[in-house]
């Protein structure tokens, strides 16, 4: 597991990397359309290389609460009472 898991921080190092070469070249920044293009990449690439991660935190953290599906009480319940 911990082999898997080294690979994997490796592997995002790797990409940290190639983005901040990528981000640091010249011409990026005096032409203002394709650090916008970039910026959009780089968002939605780093959302889907962490979603390993921030997948199990997110339903841990927003677990669906249980939902009544039927009513069990007397009828008519008793809001529907006049």
């Amino acid at each position: 597991m911990s082999n898997a898991l080294g690979k994997y921080i490796d592997f995002l190092l790797e990409q940290l990397q190639q983005d901040m070469h990528v981000i640091s070249i010249g011409w990026v920044h005096w032409t203002v359309l394709p650090m916008m293009i970039y910026f959009v990449f780089f968002l939605f690439k780093w959302w889907m290389l962490l979603v390993p991660i921030t997948m199990p935190m997110t339903i841990w953290m927003f677990k669906p609460q249980p939902t009544v599906t039927s009513y069990t009480g007397p009828w008519p319940p008793p809001s529907a009472k006049n």
